[in-house]
């Protein structure tokens, strides 16, 4: 993660970021962040292996998907603020399939926090059933952790940097008007 800058333009480009380097570090088929606004969960970028390989064509989710606080084992990830491992989604009550095509086996949601405040979920898939282990969970508990305090660090830091823009511009017209 700490190829990540805080410089970066927009949010999009440090998630986008971020997967790629838990991608590439990894062995999870599929990478997915979605980011909290108000009570619902929205998909901020996906990535898996032809992302990478064809160099992310868009870097953007493939369709605008979204889940509520509790729906799911992504919405419990958020509504608990614990890691959620699905060993075998095929046999799982709690999991709620995108669409009908998708052939996710294994999946893990942990919550991305700062300060007990849940900012959003990080989610990786596998299509094999029971393929993540205990590592899988801490690398990912981690991942989550760092990702939660760059995430606020940046938007600290961009906080600031509108503030500046503006008192900046205060200043100059109060000169101007001197």
């Amino acid at each position: 993660l700490s190829r990540i800058s805080m410089r970066r333009t927009t949010q999009d480009d440090l998630l986008r970021d971020a997967m790629r380097v838990l991608m590439e570090n990894s062995d999870f088929e599929r990478c997915s962040i979605f980011m909290l606004e108000d009570d619902t969960l929205i998909c901020a970028g996906g990535m898996d292996w032809p992302d990478i390989l064809h160099h992310e064509q868009d870097g953007k989710p493939r369709r605008p998907v979204a889940f509520q606080i509790g729906e799911g084992i992504i919405g419990m990830a958020a509504e608990t603020g614990n890691l959620q491992h699905c060993r075998d989604c095929h046999r799982e009550p709690r999991f709620v399939r995108i669409d009908q095509t998708s052939a996710v086996g294994s999946l893990i949601c942990v919550p991305v926090q700062f300060a007990d405040k849940v900012l959003g979920v990080v989610n990786v898939s596998h299509q094999r059933a029971n393929a993540f282990t205990d590592a899988h969970e801490r690398l990912l508990a981690v991942f989550a952790s760092f990702l939660g305090q760059i995430l606020t660090n940046w938007r600290y830091y961009h906080q600031m940097e509108e503030e500046i823009q503006r008192r900046t511009q205060e200043l100059e017209s109060a000169l101007a008007e001197a």
